[in-house]
C-alpha cells in the first residue's frame, strides 16, 4: 500500500511525524498509534452526502492498547476491534442501526473516543463487519450479529444469535454476510432478514468463503474458485490452482494463487475485470494476517481435539514411539513407548517433575492404565487424538494431563458434558466423585437438581443409597441457589 495516497495523513501536523499508520478505515479515516497509545483521525460517512460527527483532529481511543488487539474491522461509521483473549470492543458513531451493539451509549466522552464492550457470552475468535452491522463467530461455532444489514430492515442494538450450526467461517460485505459450517453448507443473510442455506455439489468441498453484495465466492478444497449468484456455483476461469481467499467487505475480492499471483477484482465478478500482479504484500495487508491469533484460554469442543498442522508439530508427531534420538522408556502394562525428554518436558507437567527429580532413562507407569498413557503420550508429541467417547477414560486421562498448560484437559471435560444427559448423570456424578474431578462434579450435580423429575425415573436413580442421594441433591441445591422443594 502507498501511503501517500492516504490523504488522512497530511492533515497532521508535525507533533504526528512518528505516529504509526495500524488501520486505514478508509481514505478518509484511520487507526494511528503513538507512544503505545490508539488514536482515531478522520471522518466516517455513512452516506454520500453526510458526514459523521467525529473530528479531523486526532482523538485518543479510551483505555485501549495495540498489544490487546489481534483483529480490527469497521464499517462506515463503526469499527470492532478483537482482543487477543477473545473479547469485543466497538467504537464509533451509535446512530439509528445499533452499529456499536449496545443501546444509547456516548460516542465521545471527556474527548476521547469511548471503547464499548457488547454483552457476548462467549470468546469470540473472528469478526467482520458490514457498512451497519457486525458479525462474530464464537469458540463454540455460533454466529452473534448487531446493527443492520439495510436501511429499514430489522435492527439488533444487542447481540443476537443467529445460528447454533458449528460454524467455522463468515465474511460480511456492504449489506450481506455469509457463514460456512463444518459440513460445508454456506449459510447467507441478505436484507431484510432473508436466510437462505447454500449446498455445494457433492464433487465439491467449500474451505474458504468471501461475501459480496452481488455474489458469494468461494474456494474448494481442490483449490478452485466458484461464484454464487443466485442459481448453481459456477466456476471462476482464473489460470492456476488458489489457497486464498479473502475480501475488504467493501465488495473488493482478492484471491493467491499457489505459484504466488495475486488476483483482484470488484463484485460481481466479470472475466474482464480481473487483474493480477506478483506483489504479495498487497494481500496480507488486505487480510489483516500480520495481527496475532486469539489465544484461547479453553476450547469448546465435543468431536474431537486438534491444532492446525504446522511444519514444527509435524515433525514432532513423526518421533512418536520412534526410537531415532530417544532417550527415555515409559514403561505400560503391555508394553513399552520409546519417548524423548525434552519433548515431554516442555509439554506436560508431569513430565517435567518425574524427570527432574529422578536421572533414571526408564519411567514406569505399569501401574496406570496403558491406554490412557497412550492418549497422554500420543497428545503431547501430536496435539491431536481420536474422539474419546469412555467416559473413565476421559477422567483418568484428566487427572493426568490436569496440571498442563495445553487444551488436554478442557477436552475431557467438555467430552462428558456433551455426553451427560437424563440416563446418565448420576453414573457420570459418581465416576467424578471416585477421581475427586470437582469440576465435572458440580456440571452434573447441577444437571440432576434442574432435571431431577426425570432422573428420578431411571434406574440408576433406584440404586443410590439414601446417604449418597442427600449429599448430591444438597450439593446440586447449593451450587444453583436454589432450596429443595
Amino acid at each position: 500500500i502507498n501511503l501517500d495516497k492516504w490523504c488522512i495523513l497530511s492533515i497532521l501536523n508535525k507533533d504526528w511525524e512518528d505516529a504509526e499508520l495500524i488501520y486505514a478505515i478508509s481514505g478518509e479515516a484511520a487507526l494511528l498509534l503513538r507512544n503505545k497509545e490508539l488514536y482515531f483521525v478522520g471522518k466516517w460517512f455513512s452516506d454520500a452526502n453526510k458526514l459523521s460527527i467525529l473530528p479531523t483532529l486526532p482523538i485518543k481511543i479510551e483505555n485501549l492498547h495495540l498489544e490487546d488487539i489481534c483483529f480490527i474491522a469497521s464499517g462506515n461509521e463503526h469499527a470492532v476491534i478483537l482482543s487477543n483473549k477473545g473479547f469485543i470492543g466497538t467504537f464509533g458513531v451509535n446512530n439509528e442501526f445499533g452499529q456499536l451493539g449496545v443501546v444509547d451509549d456516548n460516542c465521545l466522552i471527556d474527548g476521547e473516543l469511548l471503547v464499548h464492550h457488547p454483552i457476548l457470552p462467549a470468546i469470540i475468535v473472528d469478526i467482520c463487519c458490514g457498512n451497519n452491522f457486525t458479525f462474530a463467530l464464537d469458540n463454540n461455532g455460533k454466529v452473534w450479529c448487531w446493527g443492520s444489514m439495510k436501511i429499514k430492515n430489522e435492527v439488533y442494538k444487542k447481540p443476537i444469535c443467529l445460528t447454533y450450526t458449528e460454524i467455522v467461517k463468515i465474511s460480511a460485505s456492504a449489506r450481506r454476510a455469509a457463514a460456512l459450517d463444518q459440513s460445508g453448507k454456506v449459510h447467507l443473510w441478505t436484507s431484510y432478514s432473508r436466510y437462505s442455506i447454500i449446498y455445494a455439489l457433492d464433487s465439491l468441498v467449500v474451505q474458504q468463503i468471501a461475501c459480496g453484495d452481488a455474489s458469494l465466492y468461494v474456494l474448494t478444497t481442490e483449490n478452485k474458485l466458484f461464484c454464487y449468484g443466485g442459481g448453481p456455483l459456477n466456476p471462476i476461469e482464473l489460470d492456476g490452482q488458489f489457497n486464498y481467499l479473502t475480501t475488504n467487505s467493501n465488495n473488493k475480492f482478492a484471491a493467491r494463487s499457489n505459484d504466488g499471483l495475486f488476483f483482484h477484482w470488484d463484485d460481481p465478478y466479470r472475466s474482464g475485470n480481473v487483474c493480477r500482479t506478483k506483489t504479495r504484500n498487497i494481500l496480507e495487508c488486505f487480510a489483516n494476517s500480520k495481527m496475532p491469533a486469539v489465544c484461547l484460554p479453553r476450547k469448546e469442543e465435543s468431536a474431537s481435539v486438534s491444532e492446525e498442522d504446522n511444519t514444527l508439530t509435524t515433525n514432532i508427531a513423526k518421533l512418536y514411539n520412534s526410537q531415532n534420538f530417544s532417550d527415555i522408556e515409559i514403561i505400560l502394562s503391555d508394553g513399552t513407548i520409546h519417548a524423548h525428554k525434552c519433548i515431554l518436558a516442555a509439554r506436560s507437567e508431569l513430565f517435567s517433575r518425574l524427570l527432574t527429580s529422578s536421572k533414571s532413562n526408564v519411567i514406569n507407569f505399569s501401574n496406570v492404565n496403558s491406554n490412557v498413557m497412550k492418549s497422554y503420550v500420543t497428545y503431547i508429541y501430536t496435539e491431536s487424538l481420536p474422539e474419546i467417547d469412555n467416559v473413565d477414560h476421559l477422567l483418568e486421562l484428566y487427572d493426568v494431563a490436569k496440571d498442563d498448560s495445553n487444551k488436554l484437559s478442557d477436552y475431557c471435560i467438555e467430552q462428558v458434558r456433551s455426553f451427560t444427559n437424563v440416563q446418565n448423570a448420576l453414573a457420570y456424578y459418581l465416576a467424578s466423585a471416585k477421581f475427586k474431578n470437582t469440576v465435572l462434579m458440580e456440571y452434573c450435580a447441577k444437571f440432576v437438581v434442574k432435571n431431577l423429575e426425570q432422573i428420578a425415573t431411571t434406574e440408576q436413580y433406584k440404586t443410590l443409597s439414601p446417604k449418597e442421594f442427600q449429599e448430591l441433591i444438597g450439593f446440586g441445591f447449593k451450587l444453583t441457589n436454589e432450596k429443595p422443594a
